[in-house]
């Protein structure tokens, strides 16, 4: 800028310093920098970028943070799916061990006779001699259990020339055929028979079991055992009772007291049609109070 330019502005602000400045602007425009605006547009420009590069990374940060949710939940449904997978499988395997475990177990029973017959009966075994077998509350004796028990004579003695056999219901143990249980048999007895004398045994009781619905009968092997072989004398009777001739329960049980009776019973009597009957049979000699029989069972261990 000259002298003559610079002393025109120094009047213009002496006359006006309004007008000096707008003259000042108008000569010296290509030189002035008005610097602080265009900075300002730069940062702001700057600022701008910076916001936006941090909202990409924001972004960024966010897909990642999403991606590596995903991944993560991916793996939480993979787990599930293993675990869901694993779990299935100890289901399976339960289920098959605990049913057969069961199957066997389910066919145990007990039987008190508080209800009635609960599916026994009774008849004689020989035509012309008398069945003596009743349930009841007996006169010269308690029941074992409750006030219902199965007697040869509930009021007194048993008579002469009787022979009766009292009867089970059919029992299912087919789903014990081939299982590792023991099934067992067991009942409660209590016996006053005619004593024997010079050794032979007359009147008297046994057990026989049956694979086949009662079509045959086996003698059975129970614990406590038998006394002896029955000779009863049955010439005035008209007919021998069948327990006759075979070994049989005798006399007075040990201890004159209930006993329980325990029968193992074999594979081959693991049947749809399982079945035992206990025998009576007495002489037309002596006769005393009789059989007692009470809470029956079929039990698995």
């Amino acid at each position: 800028m000259g002298s003559s330019s610079r002393n025109w502005i120094v009047w213009m602000f002496r006359l006006s310093p309004c007008l000096a400045l707008v003259a000042l602007q108008v000569g010296c425009g290509a030189h002035l920098q008005l610097g602080d605006e265009p900075a300002d547009d730069d940062a702001v420009a700057d600022d701008d970028d910076v916001a936006d590069d941090d909202d990409a990374a924001d972004d960024d940060d966010a897909t990642d943070d999403d991606d590596v949710a995903d991944d993560d939940a991916s793996d939480d449904d993979a787990s599930d799916d293993d675990a869901s997978d694993d779990d299935t499988g100890d289901d399976d395997t339960g289920d098959d061990d605990t049913g057969d475990d069961d199957a066997c177990s389910d066919v145990a029973v007990t039987l008190d006779f508080e209800s009635g017959t609960q599916g026994f009966s009774h008849s004689t075994t020989n035509n012309g001699l008398d069945d003596p077998w009743d349930l009841g509350n007996p006169s010269d004796e308690n029941c074992r259990s409750g006030n219902q028990c199965w007697a040869t004579n509930l009021t007194g003695n048993y008579h002469n020339c009787d022979a009766g056999q009292l009867v089970s219901p059919v029992i299912d143990l087919s789903a014990c055929a081939g299982a590792p249980e023991t099934v067992q048999l067991k009942f409660w007895h209590l016996y006053r028979f005619e004593q024997a004398w010079d050794g032979e045994w007359f009147d008297g009781g046994a057990l026989q079991i049956s694979s086949n619905g009662g079509a045959s009968w086996e003698d059975a092997a129970p614990t406590p055992g038998y006394q002896g072989q029955l000779m009863g004398m049955y010439q005035e009777c008209g007919a021998t009772a069948v327990v006759n001739g075979g070994s049989a329960w005798s006399g007075t049980i040990q201890g004159d007291q209930w006993t329980q009776v325990t029968q193992t019973l074999g594979q081959g009597y693991m049947t749809a049609n399982f079945q035992f009957r206990l025998i009576f049979g007495a002489d037309s000699m002596e006769r005393e109070e009789g059989w007692y029989v009470d809470d029956a069972e079929i039990a698995v261990q």
